[in-house]
Order: structure tokens, then C-alpha cells, then sequence
């Protein structure tokens, strides 16, 4: 049996809105990817998710997000009274996640939160900084892979990497699928569906998570497992 892994943030959450239910009529899925995550906190999930599964026939598909998301660890919730995307209980505390579009993003309505985590955040870090530890969690997810033996398939959410001056060379990008270059899944939506009709939230709709689910991620799945039996 063969174990497709997927990690990523809301691109990728909900296997019933997203390309990865399409995934799920052909193989068995484990689905980490977490509303609003950033790559620390998608390369993390991905990697425990791995280790919990040691052993088995495994291949890990990674959705790539924002560079300037991070998640922060607390053992308190910062008076969150409902569940909400920006926050993920453990058995030991909280990881909250800023999510947005941008370092100035102010998303989640919690004043304690922004006082307390993301407004000295933003204070000392950037999104150029953002941008380098970006590709040292994507080449910490893939040297495991490699150390591991398990194929592994990246993409962006969206063009993300090119108005920073990064050295690319840490990450291997014989992995990734990119839209003309650079350009990740939001940018294929716009041009090969001839439509930006992004749903409420500047997300993919249903009918564009099939059609890339079908075009794009079973093809080179398939290609994986080809290669690697």
C-alpha cells in the first residue's frame, strides 16, 4: 500500500474543497496540511507525519505558502474562545499562526495575540529574512526525504520567491512543479482556466483544486511511484 503524505496550508486543508480529495479516490492520504501555515510549520507536519509512518511505502507532496507565515508555540491560547484557523492545540500547548497575505497582515482578531506575538514580530523581522528560512525549510524537508528513500513533490501556492534576492541553490528544484518558471497553483488557476474566480478568501474554487488535482499533482504521482517501486 502506498501512503501519499500531503502538507500545506489552506491550499491544501480540507480534502473535500481541495486537490487532495481527488487524491483520496486513488490512494490511501494523510492530509496534515494546517489553515494559515507557514513552512516551518508545513515541513514540520510533514516530517512528523513521515517518521509516524517509518517503514511503509510513503511519498510526500508538499504545498509550499507565504513566506513571511509563522507559527509560534505557547502553552497558553491567548484567550482564543472558539476554534479557529490561526490555532492548533497539542497535547502540551498551542502553535498560532499569523496566515495572510503579508508581514502586515492583521487576520486574526485576537488583541492578545497581536500585542503579545505578531507586533514584535513584525518588529524585528522581515519578509527577506522570511524568504531565506523559507528555503531552509524546504531543504530540511527534503534532505529527510532523501535520507529516507521517499519521492517527494513540491509546488507554491503562488509566485512567491521572486522579488527576494535568495540564494536558491540550498533547495533542490528538480522537485517542484512550477506554472511557467515561477508561478504556483493560484497563477495556474488564472491562466489555464481563463477564469481568477478565486471562491471568498482569495482561494481556489472546487472546480479548480479537480481540474489540478487531475492535471497536474495524479500525473506526477504516478511518474513517482514509476519510478520508484
Amino acid at each position: 500500500m502506498i501512503n501519499v503524505i500531503t502538507s500545506g496550508c489552506s491550499f491544501t486543508y480540507n480534502s473535500e474543497m481541495t486537490w487532495v480529495g481527488k487524491l483520496e479516490e486513488l490512494w490511501k492520504v494523510h492530509n496534515v496540511a494546517s489553515c494559515a501555515a507557514g513552512q516551518d510549520y508545513i515541513s514540520r507536519q510533514a516530517i512528523n507525519k513521515c517518521e509516524e509512518l517509518k517503514g511503509q511505502r510513503n511519498i510526500l507532496i508538499c504545498q509550499w505558502s507565504g513566506v513571511h507565515r509563522r507559527a509560534f508555540f505557547n502553552e497558553h491560547n491567548f484567550g482564543f474562545e472558539k476554534e479557529s484557523p490561526y490555532i492548533d492545540k497539542t497535547d502540551n500547548g498551542y502553535w498560532i499562526k499569523n496566515g495572510g497575505n503579508g508581514i502586515d497582515s492583521k487576520v486574526v482578531e485576537n488583541e492578545n495575540v497581536e500585542k503579545h506575538l505578531f507586533e514584535p514580530y513584525r518588529k524585528i523581522y522581515n519578509e527577506q529574512q522570511g524568504a531565506i528560512e523559507s528555503l531552509e525549510h524546504i531543504a530540511r524537508t527534503q534532505w529527510y526525504c532523501k535520507l529516507n528513500n521517499i519521492p517527494m513533490l513540491n509546488f507554491w501556492w503562488k509566485d512567491e520567491l521572486r522579488f527576494f534576492e535568495v540564494d536558491i541553490s540550498l533547495v533542490d528544484w528538480s522537485s517542484f512543479w512550477f506554472h511557467k518558471r515561477t508561478g504556483g497553483m493560484a497563477e495556474w488557476c488564472v491562466d489555464e482556466m481563463w477564469d481568477p474566480g478565486f471562491a471568498e478568501g482569495n482561494h481556489p474554487t472546487k472546480e479548480h483544486h479537480d481540474r489540478f488535482a487531475e492535471d497536474i499533482i495524479i500525473p506526477r504521482i504516478e511518474k513517482l511511484i514509476l519510478w520508484h517501486r
